[in-house]
């Protein structure tokens, strides 16, 4: 078989096609992605010491885009703010969300800076969160896990 211009240039532009058309394919599945990320919410808890510098915070937030549904808090190692009250025995924390919408922040006080470091600074907080959400008809579950720990509080005092 003799190789004629016309049949280099056919496989030529036969191959391009279906280097095109994967490429496309790989294009389209990034988009999913993109989109289902951009969609999603993304619900994370941390501890943090408040504006004035004279407490500590507990705070759950959703930092995605997407609303979270049927959030569910569950305390695997509690802790009391006070003597016979602790997170878990919050109403918000102990019936759930129905609905989170994005960047909703829950923020808990969890006492003042002297009480962490005489009585609980060696404390920590592990809760597990559980939401839903909706992507593409489908209705996706999620669970995290959070180990909080006191201490890290420690690191975050400076004076500027």
């Amino acid at each position: 078989m003799i190789m004629t211009p016309d049949i280099i240039l056919s496989l030529v532009v036969a191959l391009c096609t279906i280097a095109y058309t994967w490429i496309n394919y790989l294009l389209w599945q990034e988009s999913i992605k993109t989109r289902k990320q951009m969609s999603s919410p993304h619900l994370i808890a941390y501890i943090k010491m408040r504006e004035d510098y004279r407490g500590i915070e507990f705070i759950i937030e959703n930092i995605g885009n997407g609303v979270a549904k049927e959030v569910k808090v569950t305390m695997l190692e509690d802790y009391n703010i006070v003597p016979h009250y602790s997170i878990s025995s919050m109403g918000i924390i102990k019936d759930g969300f129905q609905s989170f919408p994005p960047k909703y922040k829950l923020q808990c006080f969890l006492g003042t800076i002297p009480d962490m470091y005489e009585e609980k600074s060696d404390s920590f907080i592990k809760l597990e969160i559980t939401y839903s959400y909706f992507f593409d008809k489908h209705n996706i579950s999620c669970s995290e896990v959070f180990c909080l720990s006191l201490a890290s509080i420690k690191n975050q005092l400076y004076i500027v």
